[in-house]
């Protein structure tokens, strides 16, 4: 059942029946109000059914209200349909508040059925801050990849998928279930031999989007330990390493021997280093200077300063998927577009506040 405006009922934080129409209240954001509607909070299942109410994923206004679609495909699918079929008293009601906000300047129009392409875009579902089911907005680079393609020039539709079964993406893009997937950090193709069996697949089979991020690795060592004096990741091989779950995997280096250990944040990994349960410490994200007073190091944990590495974070299409790379290059200016309005450095900073409350 719908509901008009002058209907529904009180919005609480329990669950949301698909079918519906949500008000929006304080606090709220698309992929919360999801979360609260299906399994999985495919937020942008409802920015498709109320495109062109609403300027973006990232923008939700307290008092929208936004059509809760069934993604089995039963009943409305568009906010449009849906106020069509609402009865009459009801439809003036929220065409009120349709005429009161009205469509965003430079908005999209939803694409005509059969003409656009849907680009599908795996994500890798753990890797903090840049990507993560459970994060504001899906992760920083998710939400600069929605940006970006709201930005876009022509008008792509896109489903994102959040893998959690630990498929390497680039597996499942080489299969062809996907045409885009992210976030990747991009090998120094330029260094063949130095160079692991997954990142000369990347290499070789693979193009990258232009840089959406960047993302800095760093390796702790027990003080004392002669590891701190490395300079190659090779003297890595036969060690355990120690990364919290949930962070960016491309900072696990890739080279053959090590044993990844997993804690649950990257401090109980210092923990594990002083009890000797570790011989190494990976830790990445942006901002890692400021971050580290939160980590609980204390002295008793030196960094491999030779074994800091800087990589660019990217999305990626196979090389023989002529669509991933179509889609690629409309992301691409849709990215350009994102710096140049000043939005992504707001996404960024978004996301950089939160950091230390995730690593």
């Amino acid at each position: 059942m719908l509901w008009s405006a002058g209907e529904a009922p009180a919005q609480g934080r329990g669950p949301i029946a698909c079918g519906s129409f949500y008000t929006v209240v304080r606090g709220d954001t698309l992929h919360a109000i999801a979360s609260r509607a299906y399994p999985r909070p495919d937020y942008m299942a409802i920015y498709r059914a109320n495109r062109g109410f609403m300027p973006s994923p990232a923008e939700v206004e307290i008092g929208d209200q936004l059509l809760i679609p069934c993604l089995d495909g039963s009943g409305f699918q568009t906010r449009d349909e849906a106020l069509a079929g609402l009865a009459p008293q009801g439809a003036a009601n929220a065409a009120g508040e349709t005429a009161s906000t009205g469509q965003a300047q430079g908005a999209q129009t939803e694409p005509v059925a059969g003409q656009s392409p849907t680009a599908r875009i795996i994500v890798v579902s753990e890797a903090a801050p840049y990507a993560g089911k459970r994060l504001p907005e899906g992760g920083m680079v998710t939400e600069l990849v929605t940006r970006a393609m709201l930005r876009a020039p022509s008008l792509v539709d896109y489903e994102v998928y959040f893998d959690e079964t630990e498929v390497d993406p680039v597996d499942a893009l080489a299969a062809g279930t996907f045409d885009l997937g992210f976030p990747i950090a991009r090998p120094d193709c330029g260094n063949a031999p130095a160079l692991g069996a997954r990142q000369r697949r990347l290499c070789e089979g693979f193009i990258f989007s232009e840089p959406f991020a960047e993302v800095e690795t760093r390796f702790y060592v027990a003080a004392g330990d002669p590891l701190a004096a490395s300079t190659d990741l090779s003297a890595v091989s036969g060690k355990r390493v120690c990364r919290a779950t949930g962070r960016f995997p491309g900072d696990v280096p890739d080279v053959e021997g090590i044993e990844v250990l997993r804690e649950a944040h990257t401090r109980d990994c210092f923990a594990l280093l002083a009890s000797g349960g570790t011989d190494l410490v990976s830790a990445s994200g942006p901002g890692l200077d400021a971050l580290m007073p939160h980590l609980g190091a204390d002295g008793a944990a030196v960094e491999a300063t030779g074994l800091r590495s800087r990589r660019t974070i990217h999305v990626i299409a196979p090389k023989d998927n002529p669509r991933g790379q179509t889609f690629l290059l409309t992301l691409n200016r849709g990215l350009e577009a994102t710096r140049q309005s000043g939005e992504w450095s707001e996404v960024v900073g978004n996301h950089l506040a939160l950091e230390a409350n995730t690593i």
